[in-house]
């Protein structure tokens, strides 16, 4: 198998993004719907972070399902999915830009956005049946979630490497068994009960992102 070949799943998404325009400009402009958001009266700060940070990681399994789907079926909407797939990815790093600074929100959301192009050479390996392909991104989606822990665990100590390693191993553990269930078409059953997993997983990661801002940051929800 080429190389171009070997990644065809995230040219794929890359090429729907740029094409319907996800990257222009809106790390600021996200950026400043969440402050607003955060400041917004009639609710704490605290409770504004948390349903904030729910939103973005439950969309981010969302969309990823949406494109899933989309990618094992060739559905005509993958390029709408990509590309808001993507600007996903780009809200997630503006929330944590509120808190740490622009420079680690854009290189949050780099990582993340190459957990995003990763998956899809993982979606691409399980649909075409190349188990040396799926080996291969799995590997590489592992080192992406490492650099996404040393990130993290940098900036926020209350967010413990092992932790940060655990949630999102499962995240991607549960990711994988979404994609290999779908294509099962008669297993629609069990396709629901792993993506109610993702969505409570999702629930509970955006939590401990929460949890150690308001721990590390007290003072900014007074």
């Amino acid at each position: 198998m080429d190389a171009r070949t070997r990644r065809k799943g995230a040219a794929s998404l890359m090429a729907s993004a740029l094409a319907f325009g996800a990257l222009a400009g809106l790390p600021a402009k996200a950026r400043a719907a969440l402050c607003e958001a955060i400041t917004t009266p009639g609710g704490s700060k605290e409770s504004a972070l948390r349903e904030s940070m729910r939103t973005l990681w439950v969309a981010h399994v969302i969309w990823g399902r949406e494109y899933i789907v989309a990618t094992l079926w060739e559905d005509p909407d993958q390029t709408a999915v990509a590309a808001r797939l993507w600007r996903n990815q780009e809200e997630i790093g503006a929330l944590f830009a509120t808190y740490y600074g622009e420079a680690v929100g854009t290189q949050l959301a780099d990582v993340l956005k190459r957990h995003i192009l990763i998956s899809a050479d993982v979606v691409d390996a399980l649909k075409t049946g190349q188990d040396g392909e799926l080996h291969e991104s799995q590997k590489r989606w592992q080192e992406n979630a490492g650099e996404l822990v040393v990130l993290l665990s940098g900036v926020n100590p209350k967010w413990s490497k092992q932790a940060l390693a655990d949630v999102l191993g499962e995240h991607m553990a549960l990711t994988t068994k979404e994609t290999a269930v779908r294509l099962k078409k008669k297993k629609a059953d069990d396709d629901i009960v792993v993506f109610d997993q993702l969505l409570a997983q999702a629930r509970d990661m955006a939590d401990e992102f929460s949890d150690g801002i308001i721990k590390q940051l007290p003072r900014e929800f007074e």
